[in-house]
């Protein structure tokens, strides 16, 4: 870390897993359920960098070589989870409207 607490490029590269390309001064981006990018979102955008997660009361750090794994998993399967969550986007909406549809017969 730079020593006025802010980020490099690279440095936010190493721990964050949305990041889908990393750009001169910016990046493309995708959180964890977004089934959209982000393009050059730049450093002076991002609030937050993850540190650690805490499951089952063990903190996990980005340096952990499970979240490594999750990480390189998720980012490159990006195109199908692009695909799998629009579907399930697509598939709550014509659930909702089904069901707003059938109380609004009973009626």
């Amino acid at each position: 870390m730079q020593n006025n607490n802010e980020m490099t490029l690279e440095e936010i590269q190493k721990r964050e897993a949305g990041i889908l390309k990393v750009k001169e001064n910016s990046y493309d981006t995708a959180g964890d359920h977004n089934w959209w990018k982000e393009y050059d979102v730049k450093p002076d955008e991002i609030i937050g960098v993850l540190t650690s997660i805490v499951r089952d009361g063990k903190a996990i750090t980005p340096d952990d070589p499970q979240y490594k794994f999750y990480v390189h998993l998720w980012c490159d399967v990006y195109p199908l989870r692009f695909g799998l969550l629009k579907a399930e986007n697509l598939a709550r909406k014509a659930a909702s409207k089904i069901k707003r549809t059938i109380i609004k017969n009973k009626r």
